[in-house]
């Protein structure tokens, strides 16, 4: 087995692999990723942070020189069982979670839902929450369900960063005439009637995408809101000055009453 040194520790490339990049680019997207969430939501010594999706530790190792604790989530046991054994031995307080999701593109042996999960976080406790291209394999209902658990943990002043697809008619042209990445993401299905667009019919977890209007929607009805517009990605050619490699949102808990301004400029 062969392993890639990075900041003190020695990482599986197997379990690297997993993460949807190889050992080449381990390194530059884990400070990559760092940076990123320091401008987009920011984070501070004492911030608690949830990261659901955290594989190998990819975005935890370079954290952990910055906040004091730390939950990461994944449905992939060695990932978890490397982190804990890792991670977690020179840093007590960045624990990691396991959940045995049926996933059949990540987990397809797994015994339970992604709705049966309640993270282990206390109400009102957690200042960031961070998904690396989660959302982009998981249907509504599951979004709905993450949103809803995020409400419940986050402090008033909490954010959720979010990559994501978000797929108009002007991206959806522009990633079919460049097709720019290794995943031929051309999403060139029809939506369904919720603004869901899968990429490939075969595999319907490889790459899903939705509308504006769909993730402003899900947000809103499960307590959040989006925070500032969409964040424009790199993924589909479209944006002369993209802003991420994947498209993006920011969220943060929404009031009572009170609605996102973005959802005026993206009708159904």
């Amino acid at each position: 087995m062969t392993h890639l040194s990075y900041a003190g520790f020695d990482i599986p490339e197997e379990l690297i692999n997993l993460t949807g990049a190889g050992a080449d680019v381990f390194i530059a997207n884990a400070e990559g990723q760092l940076r990123e969430v320091r401008n987009k939501v920011g984070y501070e010594p004492d911030h608690n942070i949830v990261e659901i999706g955290c594989g190998v530790g990819r975005f935890a190792i370079p954290l952990a020189d910055h906040v004091g604790n730390y939950l990461g989530v994944d449905i992939i046991q060695p990932s978890i069982d490397w982190a804990t054994n890792n991670i977690t031995r020179q840093r007590p307080n960045f624990r990691f979670v396991h959940y045995d999701v049926k996933d059949d593109l990540h987990n397809p042996s797994g015994t339970m839902t992604t709705k049966d999960i309640r993270l282990p976080v206390a109400d009102g406790t957690v200042d960031r929450v961070i998904l690396w291209s989660v959302f982009t394999h998981l249907f509504r209902p599951e979004i709905e369900h993450y949103l809803r658990e995020f409400r419940r943990i986050l402090k008033p002043d909490g954010k959720v960063w979010a990559s994501c697809f978000v797929i108009t008619p002007e991206v959806l042209e522009a990633a079919q005439r460049t097709n720019l990445t290794q995943w031929d993401l051309r999403f060139e299905n029809p939506p369904d009637k919720d603004g869901c667009y899968i990429n490939n019919l075969a595999v319907p977890r490889g790459a899903v995408g939705y509308s504006p209007a769909a993730l402003i929607a899900m947000a809103e009805s499960n307590g959040l809101m989006l925070a500032r517009e969409f964040y424009k990605g790199q993924w589909s050619g479209h944006y002369s000055v993209p802003e991420s490699g994947q498209d993006g949102m920011v969220l943060v808990p929404r009031p009572a009453q009170r609605l996102s301004i973005w959802r005026r400029f993206w009708p159904r």
